[in-house]
């Protein structure tokens, strides 16, 4: 169904038997509206973290700097599990595998869903000493509303983008979103917090 379309709405609500509700499916320019407003929002909560921008990641990924910058995966196993970025990205539990290897100057870009998980952990990494550490303004969410490829775990392309919860469908045109069922990402969430807590990885 193309955007703009308004579909029924088949539930049931009391005192309207059988007259479903019409809704608008949000197009494209509502979607990167919305996702930059709750950036915005997000963007409050960690003042002093850096935002990058997709288009600007993507330049730096195939400029002079691409191959010394790491990406940063601060989802949970299931979401990356779906897709992530191309490039040399790390889920968090290998980049802390290897931080005490890592130099304080090492180019850095955290990304997350819309970017409040990854924002909240780019601002451990600076108090840890970490000098260029940037927030994916949007992150994968901001990706794919400029078009850019998505890869697999194997490193094949793929239209497919975790949204972590339906009211967070704001991919954009021509990707498939998949999300947790109600609760579930709740639980994903403290399963991956506890294994960080004990070094371990996520189930």
């Amino acid at each position: 169904m193309p955007p703009n379309v308004f579909a029924p709405d088949k539930r049931v609500y009391p005192g309207r038997p059988g007259s479903p509700r019409l809704v608008r499916r949000p197009s494209m320019s509502e979607n990167a509206t919305r996702l930059a407003r709750l950036y915005k929002g997000f963007a409050q909560q960690f003042p002093d973290v850096k935002p990058i921008t997709a288009r600007q990641l993507d330049q730096e990924l195939q400029g002079p700097k691409g191959a010394e910058l790491i990406m940063i995966d601060v989802r949970t196993v299931e979401e990356q599990q779906v897709s992530r970025l191309p490039g040399r990205v790390l889920s968090r539990d290998d980049f802390e595998s290897i931080i005490y290897q890592t130099a304080k100057s090492t180019p850095l870009v955290t990304y997350c869903t819309a970017g409040l998980r990854s924002g909240k952990y780019a601002e451990e990494l600076m108090k840890e000493g970490y000098t260029d550490v940037r927030n994916l303004e949007g992150s994968i969410l901001q990706w794919t509303q400029e078009g850019f490829p998505l890869v697999t775990g194997d490193q094949e392309s793929t239209k497919d983008v975790h949204v972590f919860s339906r009211s967070w469908a704001l991919q954009g045109e021509g990707y498939t979103p998949h999300y947790f069922d109600r609760g579930r990402g709740v639980l994903a969430i403290l399963r991956s917090k506890v294994s960080s807590w004990l070094g371990g990885s996520s189930a």
